[in-house]
C-alpha cells in the first residue's frame, strides 16, 4: 500500500482498503492492532506486526483465532450485563473487528477458515443461521405432522399456499420439502406415530 504523508491514501487497492485513511492513522491502526495481539494474544510486539502487514497464512489464522477466543469471552459477557470493556473484563467488539479487517487485507488470495468464523460471528450470521436452522426444523416438523394427519384420515393434503401460511414458511420451501426424501421419511414416522397412539388407546378401553 502507498502513503503520502500528511495526505489521503494513495493507492491503486479497493477504495474500502483506503478511505478515510492517512499514513498517520494507518500506522496508528496497525500499532494498536499490534499491541493488542502482543499484550493479550502470546506473540512478541515485532511479530504481531509482521502478522499484520504480511500475507502469512499461519500468522493470520493464529491471531483470527485468538480473536475469536476474545469475541467468545465478550459475548459470553454481554449475556451478563455491565460495563465489561470500560471494567477491561474484555476487548471492544470495535477492536476485535478493526485488527481482523487488517488481517483480513493481508489474507492473500483465499480466507482461512478461523477468519472467516471471526467475521461471521462479529456479524453474528452464525447465531442467525443456527435460529433458522432451528425455526426451520420446527416448521418442517409441523408440516409434517398435518400432512400426516390428512393422510391417515384420508384426507386431500394441503395446498402449498396454505400449508405454508399454517407453518409460516414461504410455498417454495413446503414445495422443496415435499420433493425430498428425509420429509417423506418424516411424513412416515409421524403416521407410525399416530397410528401406534391410537392402537394403544383402543387396548386400554
Amino acid at each position: 500500500m502507498t502513503y503520502s504523508k500528511g495526505r489521503r491514501v494513495l493507492s491503486l487497492k479497493p477504495a474500502y482498503m483506503r478511505r478515510h485513511e492517512t499514513f498517520e492513522s494507518y500506522m496508528q491502526r496497525l500499532f494498536d492492532g499490534a499491541k493488542l495481539l502482543s499484550t493479550k494474544g502470546g506473540v512478541t510486539f515485532l511479530k504481531a506486526l509482521e502478522t499484520l502487514t504480511n500475507e502469512n497464512r499461519y500468522l493470520n489464522e493464529k491471531a483470527a483465532r485468538f480473536l475469536r477466543k476474545e469475541l467468545s469471552t465478550l459475548r459470553a459477557l454481554e449475556k451478563k450485563g455491565g460495563a465489561n470493556v470500560r471494567l477491561r473484563r474484555a476487548v471492544s467488539r470495535l477492536e476485535i473487528a478493526d485488527v481482523a479487517l487488517t488481517l483480513l487485507e493481508n489474507a492473500g488470495p483465499t480466507v482461512g477458515e478461523n477468519l472467516f468464523c471471526l467475521l461471521e460471528e462479529l456479524l453474528n450470521i452464525d447465531r442467525h443461521r443456527a435460529y433458522m436452522t432451528i425455526k426451520n426444523s420446527a416448521a418442517k416438523d409441523k408440516a409434517a405432522a398435518i400432512d400426516a394427519n390428512h393422510l391417515i384420515n384420508k384426507k386431500k393434503l394441503l395446498g402449498v399456499r396454505a400449508l405454508a401460511k399454517l407453518v409460516l414458511v414461504s410455498p417454495s420451501t413446503v414445495t422443496e420439502w415435499r420433493r425430498s426424501q428425509t420429509y417423506t421419511d418424516l411424513v412416515y414416522n409421524h403416521r407410525r406415530a399416530a397410528t401406534i397412539s391410537s392402537h394403544n388407546k383402543m387396548i386400554q378401553k
